[in-house]
């Protein structure tokens, strides 16, 4: 009897829990968060939208900084 492996294709799944956040805080986050991996060339895409988003509400330096590590990947 082998084992056989299933990939999950995650495009069927929406939004679910897959990772455990807490704050450094330790404030609560009420309702939760959304986690964006730096190698997914999606999930730069909405980094890319925050940074403008930072920018625009006077944030410049986290934008910077944004800006400067979406730059360490290749499109």
């Amino acid at each position: 009897m082998g084992v056989q492996l299933v990939m999950s294709d995650s495009r069927n799944k929406g939004l679910y829990g897959k990772y455990h956040v807490e704050r450094n805080d330790g404030k609560p986050l009420n309702d939760g968060c959304i986690v964006l991996e730096w190698g997914d060339a999606n999930a730069r895409k909405g980094i890319e939208a925050f940074a403008r988003a930072v920018r625009e509400d006077g944030y410049g330096s986290l934008a910077d900084d944004l800006g400067k590590k979406l730059a360490t990947y290749t499109r």
